[in-house]
């Protein structure tokens, strides 16, 4: 019969999960283009690669960058309440942890939602100085608006998930500034020449 050497997707971890056993025994090579949910282990999952870092990656790296490096303190977190958001907060929470912090505050929104003032407005009265958000790129980007319109200075970062795709279209000059974990592109796809970004949009 036909034999499968490789497979791209699916997007849903779970999916790859629930077939790693066959994964592994037909050494079928499984590429998850954008999956950052659950985590793999080379032991676990020798056949199974990822294009994007899984969640606990992400949340390590932004938790470095803007506590350690930028010296950010007050954490709110907002997130979709989903498998994908739960998870990033869950992380969030985690790598805050090992940092000796705590979300300032946390709220959740769903897909599809349009109007997410009242979580912004929550997380700036707890004055936070950092401001994740860990859903997709729509409303992410409908979030970074809000924060433009009520004139409110705070550092916006997130997940690649939460920046990919239309990001930059909803949410035009509020995505200026925005932190992630991999490059993304800016209005127009400035960046400086010769920099990693320029190279990367090449």
């Amino acid at each position: 019969g036909d034999r499968v050497d490789a497979l791209i997707g699916p997007e849903v971890w779970t999916a790859t999960q629930n077939n790693d056993q066959n994964i592994r025994n037909r050494k079928v090579i499984n590429v998850l283009p954008l999956s950052p949910v659950g985590q793999t282990s080379v032991l676990r999952n020798p056949y199974v690669f990822r294009l994007i870092p899984y969640d606990a990656i992400q949340a390590e790296a932004l938790v470095d960058y803007l506590a350690n490096f930028k010296g950010f303190r007050r954490f709110a977190v907002l997130y979709s309440d989903d498998f994908l958001g739960r998870e990033g907060v869950g992380q969030m929470r985690t790598r805050l942890q090992f940092a000796g912090l705590h979300p300032a505050y946390e709220s959740t929104f769903n897909m599809g939602d349009s109007d997410m003032t009242q979580q912004v407005l929550g997380a700036q009265r707890a004055k936070a100085d950092a401001l994740i958000v860990w859903g997709l790129a729509r409303e992410t980007a409908l979030i970074a608006k809000t924060v433009r319109n009520i004139g409110w200075h705070v550092q916006v970062a997130g997940p690649v998930e939460a920046i990919a795709g239309d990001y930059i279209d909803i949410a035009g000059k509020a995505a200026e500034n925005t932190v992630s974990v991999l490059p993304h592109k800016t209005i127009n796809n400035w960046a400086p020449p010769g920099s990693f970004r320029a190279n990367w949009f090449a």
